[in-house]
């Protein structure tokens, strides 16, 4: 019961939070903004250029933006998982690796701001 109450508290705390909602990527980043429950934009972001450091900077960079343009609370961001692509391991596990790269660039970025992130 008590488990419960502590759930129903938290959902309603994020319905009064200012949230962005991330679907990372190296190049295309997705996301959605809510505040108190309530969409406020659905967009993405394109980092250009072949260098994958560069592309995490701008990644980072434009994260950092949209948290302060809407004077987000809480972060979400999709988990990463290992998978074959088309069959390839190989390009799989290179996907991975960046992915997880581009994880690690918004975790520290979060932990530098002091942000809350699900």
């Amino acid at each position: 019961m008590m488990l419960q109450k502590v759930k129903e508290w938290e959902a309603l705390v994020l319905l009064m939070a200012n949230i962005l909602a991330l679907d990372q990527a190296t190049r295309t980043t997705g996301y959605t903004v809510l505040k108190d429950g309530q969409i406020i934009t659905v967009s993405h972001f394109t980092c250009k250029g072949d260098d994958l450091g560069d592309r995490l900077e701008q990644l980072r960079n434009k994260v950092q933006e949209l948290i302060k343009e809407y004077d987000i609370d809480e972060v979400v961001f999709e988990d990463i998982q290992l998978q074959d692509v088309n069959g390839n391991r190989e390009t799989g596990i290179t996907t991975f690796k960046m992915l997880a790269e581009a994880f690690g660039v918004v975790h520290e970025l979060l932990t530098e701001l002091n942000s809350g992130f699900l």
